[in-house]
């Protein structure tokens, strides 16, 4: 009946065999029902994303947590975007690994159902460097690696979940082997 007869834009009630039982006929409501959904204001997001390659090619991932945006998903670390320059929880990340100087590459864009999405694409520089003055000097420890990181290959993307938006982010910083 609901799509025939009792229609969001025009109910038939005259057709209607349960006119008589209909709440919403009854108090002449019909018309009014059902009523729209209040949509969701349209938020911006400005996100920095961090994007560091060990010497072996491996891409820094962390899977995002349950109720986070795009929840459940790999891509790399990525915090809310500062005003001036990297993100200070991505600074810290990138001291923790052992990296060298962020250099911001570029922005993707992504138009979500209920958000504007700006990433902010930072690309590490330098850490090869640091990886070699440190393998010369003897010194070999592993990076500390926040929860949910891991190290993986480009070639390995098509066996995880991950998104367009972070596909695009590594296109900007130029991991290839995807």
């Amino acid at each position: 009946l609901g799509a025939t007869v009792c229609t969001p834009s025009g109910p038939r009630c005259v057709a209607c065999p349960v006119r008589d039982a209909c709440g919403a006929h009854v108090l002449g409501m019909q018309d009014s029902l059902p009523r729209p959904k209040v949509r969701a204001e349209r938020r911006s997001v400005r996100l920095d994303a961090l994007v560091v390659v060990d010497g072996e090619g491996r891409v820094l991932m962390h899977k995002q947590e349950e109720g986070a945006l795009w929840s459940g998903l790999w891509q790399p670390p990525t915090a809310a975007g500062g005003a001036r320059g990297l993100a200070a929880e991505l600074r810290a990340m990138l001291a923790a690994v052992g990296g060298g100087r962020a250099k911001r590459v570029g922005v993707v864009e992504r138009t979500l159902t209920h958000r504007d999405v700006e990433f902010v694409v930072w690309v590490v520089e330098g850490k090869e460097e640091k990886e070699e003055r440190d393998r010369r000097a003897g010194r070999k420890r592993p990076p500390t690696l926040a929860r949910g990181a891991l190290w993986i290959h480009p070639s390995e993307f098509g066996g995880i979940g991950i998104s367009s938006a972070c596909l695009a982010v590594l296109g900007v910083a130029g991991v290839s082997g995807m």
